[in-house]
C-alpha cells in the first residue's frame, strides 16, 4: 500500500514540470489547462476460457491539457483507480468459489481531443487515444466450498481458467496478473464554464494473464465530474 501511494505521488509530481512550460507556450498564444476529476468506473475482466469479473471503483484524476488552434486539445496526466470486486463461481457437485478483490492502479493517458461551443457558456468535447494502465496492487481473498480433487481435476480437463485455492493472494507479486495493460480510450462530455461532466470507455488491448495461455483482457467505462483551471 505504501509503495502504491508513493508511485501515485511521483506520477502526480510530473505535472508541475509540464505546467512550468506555460510561460513558453504563452508566447505562441497556446493556453494550458489543469483539470481535477472524480467519479465512478465499471470494468470487466474477461476471456474466452474464463468467467467474467466485474470490477467497480472510484476514479480520481489530475490532467494537463494543451489547447491548440481549431479547437484541438492534447491531454495527459495521472488517473488513480481504487477498485473492488466480488465473485461467486459454481461448479460440479455443488462446489463453489467465493472471492473478493481490492485493487489500486494508475492510468497514464495520451489523448487528442476536440471542443466546440454550443450556446452561452456551454461547449461539447470529445477525446480518444492510448492509455497505459499500471497495476499497483490487487489483493484477493478466496473461500471455497466442496472443492474436492475430483472437481478440480474435472475442471482442469475442460481447459477452463479458474481459481480454486482458498486464502489471500497478491495477484501481481504472485504472477497471476501482468502489471501493464495497454488500452484504447474514447469519450466525451459537456462543459459549462470551468465545470464539466464526461464519460468514456477504455478498451483493453493486451493480455493481462500472467499465469497461463488463456487470453484475459480488461475493459470498462467510467463517468466523471471535474473542474478546469486555465493558465
Amino acid at each position: 500500500m505504501k509503495q502504491s501511494f508513493k508511485l501515485l505521488i511521483c506520477l502526480l509530481a510530473l505535472l508541475p514540470p509540464t505546467l512550468a512550460t506555460k510561460a513558453q507556450m504563452k508566447i505562441f498564444g497556446l493556453p494550458i489547462y489543469v483539470s481535477f476529476e472524480a467519479g465512478y468506473s465499471d470494468q470487466l475482466r474477461h476471456g474466452p476460457q474464463t468467467s467474467n469479473t466485474h470490477i467497480q471503483g472510484m476514479r480520481l484524476a489530475s490532467l494537463a491539457e494543451l489547447g491548440l488552434p481549431l479547437g484541438i486539445r492534447l491531454h495527459t496526466g495521472a488517473i488513480y483507480n481504487s477498485t473492488y470486486s466480488h465473485k461467486t463461481q459454481g461448479y460440479y457437485k455443488n462446489a463453489y468459489v467465493y472471492s473478493n478483490s481490492f485493487g489500486h492502479s494508475i492510468n497514464v493517458p495520451l489523448y487528442a481531443g476536440y471542443e466546440v461551443p454550443l450556446f452561452g457558456d456551454f461547449s461539447l468535447f470529445g477525446f480518444a487515444g492510448p492509455t497505459l494502465a499500471i497495476g499497483l496492487s490487487e489483493h484477493r481473498l478466496t473461500h471455497t466450498v466442496n472443492m474436492s480433487k475430483e472437481v478440480i481435476d474435472k475442471i482442469k480437463k475442460s481447459g477452463y481458467s479458474f481459481n480454486y485455492t482458498a486464502g489471500k493472494k497478491e495477484l501481481y507479486s504472485a504472477k497471476e496478473l501482468k502489471n501493464l495493460n495497454w488500452m484504447l480510450s474514447a469519450g466525451g462530455g459537456i462543459r459549462f464554464r470551468n465545470y464539466y461532466v464526461k464519460s468514456g470507455y477504455d478498451f483493453g488491448l493486451t493480455n493481462i494473464n500472467a499465469a497461463g495461455k488463456q487470453h484475459i483482457s480488461q475493459s470498462g467505462w467510467y463517468v466523471l465530474g471535474g473542474f478546469r483551471l486555465t493558465f
